[in-house]
């Protein structure tokens, strides 16, 4: 994709029982660019439903999908705890290096994003969020989907571990696939350079800290896998089980 950053397909991954199906879940970054090359490799492709992650204000500064015929759009907002929304831009723009010190300097920013992600898993405002967002990516008949947020990382990042959760991924495939996203085209702008980039760079990237309190709060606050999807996203017992036979390949 030319057009779309942090574009991938979950398939292939080693995973409890064999491999993750291909050709049905896929995550990037923001549709609004979307090019007519890249729609035409999505129809190709056969995906037939969005789920856009982004907020309102998240649409209004980076544009709205790009929609190709035949596919469904799902907007379901989810708030990025980690400041990397509009408050972060705001002060961006601003360019006020003490303020960005003083909210972001002696690893506060880490902080911050390591704090957001863990929210991610646990908080409940977000975690109604992303029950929203999981009831429609693990049904299969809307596959094959794509989910997205802004650059692809965060909110995209926690759907695609909890997808590799369902699915009985090792700790460290969950890891490495949540640290794909810092080898992305377009993830990490190249406009920011020193002490600026040196103090939002947590916001920029993703770190295996982030993944690592995700999983912990999976099996501290969840009880694992099963009470994360049961409690957490409110699915059945029979839906998990629909979800991980569709997703596995020779399951």
């Amino acid at each position: 994709m030319e057009s779309v950053s942090n574009f991938r397909e979950l398939s292939n991954l080693p995973v409890s029982g064999g491999t993750i199906a291909p050709g049905v879940l896929f995550r990037s970054g923001h549709l609004a660019d979307l090019s007519d090359e890249d729609s035409q490799q999505i129809t190709e492709a056969g995906i037939r439903t969005f789920v856009d992650l982004r907020t309102a204000n998240d649409i209004k500064s980076e544009g709205a999908d790009r929609v190709p015929n035949g596919v469904t759009h799902h907007h379901v907002p989810i708030f990025d705890d980690g400041g990397s929304g509009e408050r972060l831009r705001d002060m961006i723009m601003r360019g006020d290096l003490n303020e960005l010190r003083e909210q972001f300097g002696d690893g506060k920013s880490h902080q911050l994003a390591l704090d957001g992600a863990a929210g991610f898993a646990e908080n409940p405002d977000r975690m109604a969020s992303f029950a929203t967002a999981m009831a429609i990516v693990t049904n299969p008949d809307n596959w094959p989907l794509l989910w997205h947020c802004s650059a692809g990382k965060d909110r995209a990042g926690w759907v695609g571990t909890s997808v590799l959760l369902a699915a009985g991924a090792t700790p460290d495939v969950i890891v490495d696939h949540y640290l794909e996203s810092n080898k992305a085209r377009g993830t990490i702008s190249l406009s920011w350079e020193g002490e600026l980039k040196d103090l939002i760079h947590p916001f920029l990237a993703v770190h295996e800290d982030y993944v690592r309190a995700q999983l912990d709060v999976v099996e501290n606050t969840w009880g694992g896998v099963e009470g994360l999807y049961r409690d957490g996203f409110g699915l059945s017992e029979e839906a998990l089980d629909q979800f991980r036979n569709a997703l596995i390949a020779g399951s």
